[in-house]
């Protein structure tokens, strides 16, 4: 409160009427937002920079308000999420207060939670939380910057994209391979979508090949600065060993480096997947082999009403899944009749061996799809989109495929379950009765597919084709 009250009073008239009327470009947060808003509530004329310092003051008041949501006090574990939630957004609120102090603000906090016992000892104390779940995920502008340099490598990003709540716009991109490693220098420009604030940050990542990765970051002092250590670092990256490349970017960028570590989690995931996925290629042919070689002898146990052993089960179960899911990695295959026979063919393989395949990725794709078809559905109403979709489902339920339909459930329900009345009263005086009866008989068995009851509008509809 005295770090808001005491900065704010350099720039608005009334920093806690502020603070409430800030809701007003919370809900709809813009450039034109916030200039209307510090327009309204200024001293005198406030710089770009002044509007800014501003935003940051107000987010401390929001982030601490929001740090006294009941369901974080209601719970009486330390490490249910709804606590850790409440826990980070005081997290935050001290992050951008520490700009303002200069002090560490996070000592004496974390003091205040070592008192605080969690109920499951594995857990400990408050401040054990906060440094296993809350401290991780406070982000700072390098770790954008680190996180898109690296992706970069995997992710081929358009010159402006958005990444979680900044808006990055490639100003330099220079990439170059040597072997396993790989260097890349940039410039990029890095605006925080919720304070404005906006940086030409330059960065250069060293990539040794497999998880090893060196990122390096500063804000841009001149293109004099940034075109010398460009041209230098790729000298030596081209003629030198990497010990005098790295030399010289803790000349340009200080001891300070970023590596996958510091990635957000998912897509530490998705580099990572990457980066092992030729490892993985020859791991399932050696399966692949495996299996082709033993399921004779398999299945003939399996006539005999032996046990199949488990190495070999371990062994079918990896390769029938990854065989079953490959087939539909291109969503095209999803309406292929002969991919559909193959799959079917796996599925009674596995029955056979009496192997459970795991279909996860084909159950998300399929179920990505239906979604989407019906959302175009929704949209534009056209007869050929519902057919795919009822297509769609025969498929998935040749397949044995479990789908997550509550998302295409709750559109068709909400767009075209409710539109029936108006449908079928249109019926009654339609120029085209013929091509709209088809239409509404699709989304009626569309409807059924999705296990959504329809009953009462099929007994309507029939009586009116009467």
């Amino acid at each position: 409160t005295e770090i808001y009250e005491e900065n704010a009073l350099k720039y608005l008239k009334d920093p806690w009427e502020a603070r409430n009327n800030y809701i007003d470009v919370v809900l709809d947060r813009n450039s034109f937002s916030v200039k209307q808003f510090c327009q309204k509530e200024e001293k005198q004329h406030l710089s770009k920079d002044e509007r800014i310092e501003v935003i940051k003051l107000l987010e401390i008041q929001r982030q601490a308000m929001l740090m006294y949501t009941s369901c974080g006090w209601f719970f009486n574990e330390l490490s249910g999420i709804e606590t850790v939630q409440i826990i980070k957004y005081a997290a935050r609120a001290i992050q951008i207060a520490a700009e303002f102090s200069g002090k560490n603000l996070e000592e004496p906090f974390l003091e205040i939670l070592n008192r605080a016992k969690s109920n499951l000892p594995e857990h400990g104390s408050g401040k054990d939380i906060y440094l296993k779940w809350v401290k991780p995920s406070i982000v700072s502008t390098r770790q954008i910057v680190s996180h898109w340099a690296i992706s970069s490598l995997f992710e081929d990003y358009e010159d402006e994209t958005d990444l979680f709540s900044y808006n990055i716009k490639s100003q330099d991109y220079k990439k170059t391979v040597r072997g396993n490693s790989a260097l890349v220098v940039g410039k990029i420009n890095v605006t925080s979508k919720v304070t404005l604030e906006e940086r030409d940050i330059i960065f250069i990542l060293l990539h040794f090949g497999g998880e090893d990765f060196h990122c390096a970051i500063k804000g841009f002092a001149g293109n004099t600065e940034y075109f010398q250590l460009k041209e230098e670092v790729f000298n030596q990256f081209d003629n030198k060993s990497l010990t005098e490349v790295i030399r010289t970017i803790d000349k340009y960028f200080g001891k300070e480096y970023f590596t996958l570590k510091d990635l957000f989690l998912e897509e530490r995931r998705k580099v990572i997947n990457i980066l092992i996925q030729d490892k993985m290629e020859k791991f399932s042919q050696a399966y692949q082999a495996l299996y082709d070689e033993a399921k004779g002898p398999m299945l003939e146990l399996q006539k005999l009403g032996l046990q199949i052993p488990s190495e070999f089960k371990i062994v079918a179960e990896y390769t029938l899944s990854h065989s079953f899911n490959t087939l539909f990695l291109d969503i095209a295959d999803i309406r292929d009749d002969d991919i559909i026979i193959n799959a079917n063919n796996i599925n009674d393989e596995a029955k056979k061996l009496n192997i459970e395949i795991n279909k996860t990725s084909a159950i998300n794709i399929f179920s990505n799809l239906i979604t989407k078809n019906i959302k175009k559905i929704e949209r534009n109403m056209e007869i050929h989109d519902v057919i795919d979709s009822i297509n769609i489902l025969n498929n998935a339920g040749k397949l044995d495929l479990k789908l997550k339909l509550v998302e295409a459930q709750n559109i068709y329900f909400a767009s075209i379950h409710r539109g029936f009345p108006e449908l079928l009263e249109n019926l009654k005086t339609t120029e085209n009765p013929e091509e709209d009866k088809k239409f509404i008989s699709k989304l009626l068995i569309l409807g059924n597919k999705l296990n959504i009851n329809v009953e009462g509008y099929e007994k309507e509809f029939n009586l009116i084709k009467k």
